[in-house]
Parts: C-alpha cells; sequence; structure tokens
C-alpha cells in the first residue's frame, strides 16, 4: 500500500537545535581489500555492512571475483574494528534468475528485541539488493543470533515501483521516473516488461516507533515505510530527504546505514552526488538528525557532505555504472583506462556505521567501489 503526499520534503522541524557533524580517516587504512586468495573475492571488497553483536564486530561486505564477476556477499570479524578476519566462504550468494548478477550493498540491523520471521525467532533483520538490467529489488532477510541460519529472501516492496504516474516524476531521470544509469540513455529503447519495477536501498530501524517497525529506503529520493510484521510494508509517498539544487546531493541520495539512535533523534548517514553529468560526478557522503518519535520529521541536514573523495584510491576506482564507449570500467584496456580517467566518477559511498557514543561514531565505507575503509565521525550539538 502507498501513501499520499507529494515530492517536497518533509517540514523541518521547529526545533532550535542545530548539529556539527565532522569525519576524519583513519590512518589505518584500508580495513579490507581484495582477498587474492579467495577466487570469489579477488578483484574488489567494498560497501560493508557493520553492526556489533555479542562484543564481536560483524562485516558484511560485497565482493566481486575475477571468475565470473558475479556479486556475492562476505563476511569478517573483529575485536577493534580494524583488523578483520574474512570467512573463507561466501555467506550469501545469488539464488538464481531472480538475482542474475548477484546481491550487493547488505544494511543488517541488530534489533532490540527478538522478532519472528518464517516462525523461528531471529535477532538481526536486514535487506541486500538483487539488481537486475534496468531492475533493482530490495530483499529482505533476517540471520540468527548464531550467524548459522538465514531466513528465507522477501521482496520488500513488491508493489513500488519508481515508475509510476506523469504527475510524481523523481527529478534528473528519464521515462516516468527511471534513473539515469549512464548518460546518453535512449528513451526509446525503454521496455515495461524487460526493465519491471524499481526499489533499492533500505535501512531497518533498531526498535519500534509508535507499535510499528520502520525503515528509510531508496535512491534519488529517500522515503519512510512502517510494518506491523517487517513482511508488508507501507511506503509514506511524500520523501523524507529529497535532492538540492546546488549542494553535493544535487543529482541523486541513497540511503545509507540503518539509522542510528541517538540522544537528540535518529542519525542518517547517507549518500549524495553532486552531478548526474558524467565529468565531475562525485558522490560523498551526508548526514541527517529525525525527530525521535516521527522519523519523516528533519530535525537538521548536512549543508556539505562530511566525506568526500580526496585520496587516489577514491577518485580512481572501478566505479560500477561508470560506462565508457558502453563497457562497464573492468572491461576497459589499460589505454582506454588512461584516456578516460577524468570520466570516471569518484566516490565514496557508505552503508555501515557502528556508534560508540552519542557524539562518537566509526564510518566504514567502500572507496572507488574497490575497497574498504572507515573514518572517525564526530557529532556535537550547536
Amino acid at each position: 500500500m502507498l501513501g499520499k503526499g507529494s515530492l517536497t520534503d518533509r517540514v523541518e522541524s521547529n526545533s532550535k537545535t542545530r548539529f556539527l557533524v565532522s569525519a576524519e580517516r583513519d590512518p589505518q587504512f584500508p580495513i579490507l581489500e581484495a582477498q587474492s586468495e579467495l577466487d570469489w573475492a579477488d578483484r574488489k571488497v567494498y560497501n560493508p555492512s557493520v553492526f556489533v553483536f555479542n562484543g564481536t564486530i560483524h562485516m558484511f561486505f560485497r565482493a566481486i571475483g575475477k571468475r565470473d564477476n558475479m556479486s556475492r556477499l562476505g563476511h569478517a570479524v573483529s575485536s577493534d574494528g580494524i583488523n578483520f578476519s574474512v570467512d573463507p566462504q561466501p555467506f550469501l550468494e545469488s539464488e538464481g534468475p531472480s538475482e542474475p548478477i548477484g546481491v550487493e550493498d547488505p544494511r543488517f540491523t541488530v534489533m532490540d528485541d527478538p522478532f519472528t520471521l518464517d516462525q523461528k525467532q531471529y535477532n538481526i533483520v536486514g535487506t541486500v539488493t538483487g539488481p537486475k538490467a534496468w531492475t533493482s529489488k530490495i530483499k529482505l532477510i533476517a540471520i540468527s543470533d548464531d550467524l548459522s541460519s538465514i531466513s528465507a529472501r522477501y521482496d520488500m516492496l513488491p508493489g513500488w515501483d519508481m515508475n509510476k504516474t506523469e504527475d510524481n516524476r523523481d527529478l534528473w531521470n528519464t521515462p516516468k521516473g527511471r534513473p539515469i544509469i549512464y548518460p546518453g540513455f535512449d528513451p526509446a529503447q525503454w521496455n515495461e516488461e524487460l526493465f519491471g519495477g524499481w526499489a533499492k536501498a533500505a535501512g531497518i530501524f533498531p526498535i519500534k516507533i509508535n507499535g510499528q517497525y520502520w525503515a528509510l529506503w531508496g535512491e534519488y529520493k529517500i522515503r519512510a515505510a512502517m510494518s506491523k510484521d517487517l513482511m508488508h510494508w507501507e511506503v509514506i509517498d511524500e520523501p523524507v530527504l529529497s535532492q538540492r539544487k546546488g549542494k553535493f546531493d544535487q543529482a541523486y541520495l541513497e540511503m545509507g546505514p540503518p539509522p542510528i539512535d541517538t540522544q537528540y533523534g535518529w542519525l542518517v548517514f547517507y549518500n549524495g552526488i553532486n552531478s548526474l553529468e558524467q565529468e565531475g560526478r562525485i558522490y560523498g557522503v551526508g548526514w541527517a538528525m529525525l525527530d525521535k518519535n516521527d522519523p519523516t520529521k528533519v530535525i537538521d541536514r548536512s549543508d556539505t557532505a562530511i566525506l568526500l573523495p580526496e585520496t587516489e584510491d577514491e577518485m580512481v576506482g572501478e566505479i560500477d555504472i561508470a560506462l565508457i564507449n558502453g563497457k562497464t570500467v573492468h572491461k576497459l584496456t589499460p589505454e582506454e583506462f588512461a584516456q578516460n580517467k577524468d570520466k570516471i566518477p569518484m566516490a565514496v559511498f557508505c552503508n555501515g556505521a557502528i556508534k560508540r557514543s552519542d557524539s562518537n561514531y566509526s564510518l566504514y565505507y567502500g572507496a572507488g567501489d574497490k575497497r574498504i575503509k572507515r573514518a572517525v565521525v564526530k557529532l556535537s550539538s550547536i
């Protein structure tokens, strides 16, 4: 079921509290790189979900291997958040035709209270994205506390498609709200049956709010959804966060890690792109603070990105959506790569964070869609 609303952002709270948020890269980097001895993770590892459970830091990361370029999830553990031990076996793989290029970008939440799914009790719930050509689906799954049991994968928002109605289009998109994946796409190529629905990137809140489960999700715009059972979700159509002209997120937003509970409200990290022009496209990380009891209400939001590509491995990597003459970056010859370096997007992308205290967080991010790094984030009210 879809809620009613316009495409404008939620009206900001009247609260006078504002926040200062800064990020500093960890000097010990990268946290994790491609695993040369594992053929499913020997090309790149990136975009991790990170959480603490029973005193252990767990990282679920996206991995791609040279043998088939299939996207899988790997699992690693750590006691200090810096040195991780990687399980030699993939944690999650493609289910088959419904996930032809694998699964990507996990976002897992440790719930304050156990919940039931598949008639089993779980403590950890999350989402992955199952991408296809011009189609993307949010798959909801649960994990047992000992990580030995994984639920079935459920289509979290089966009724949602960015291609909805003529008067409800997202900005900077091609026909009927479809996102531009690469410049120069010919609308005449559009095929409704082939491209199907589109929903992506969901982070589930760790507690119920007003008796319901909540999630923030989406790309281009970030929306909220509610559920009584984690299985059936109602989308609030009016976006919580939208693109803003002239800012680091003027072209695109994508949900980051699951929302984090703080004394001030819900801290949300998200990803933004400054421009959809091929040259100069930059992914950065921003933040928003949402009302504790109404997560559709924005208390404060970053005007500038707290993290932008600065180091060489963030400015030149293997960005998945970079298409040069119809080829993805990893298919370019060294000569083609050198000739087109200025056209390849620069990226830091975050979907993993750990709360150390109300004023200190560890932000784990993909650098250049190639490796995993960490930044220390500090939050204060002003």
